[in-house]
């Protein structure tokens, strides 16, 4: 009995040193607002695996760091889809930051589309 407790526990070991932390940044045009950015947050804290977000609502990425055994970049972009209905674009390394510019009008549109939410 104490054989199988002790090979258990270092099977156990062994699973977490091959679990790798991969960090990605997503693009998501939609997050237009910090109300965005929560509904975001929310989604992807469900997300098994994901372990920490940070948010440049100014760009809109999310950089998310997550447990590769637990979820990948396709799950975590349905999920957006899915709950949200936020298209997301993979930010690669060397990629330049996107720019989105406010005006009135987009301003009048954002404040239309987020009537219901409050």
């Amino acid at each position: 009995m104490k054989k199988i407790i002790i090979s258990l526990v270092a099977l156990v070991a062994a699973a977490n040193m091959f679990a790798a932390k991969q960090t990605i940044a997503l693009v998501i045009p939609q997050m237009e607002c910090g109300n965005c950015q929560a509904k975001v947050e929310k989604t992807l804290a469900y997300e098994k695996g994901v372990k920490d977000l940070e948010f440049n609502l100014t760009n809109r990425v999310v950089t998310i760091t997550y447990d590769d055994t637990q979820t990948g970049v396709k799950e975590l972009q349905k999920s957006l889809l899915k709950n949200l209905k936020y298209k997301s674009r993979v930010l690669h390394e060397g990629d330049a930051l996107p720019t989105f510019v406010n005006d009135d009008q987009n301003d009048e549109e954002e404040e239309e589309r987020h009537q219901n939410d409050y």
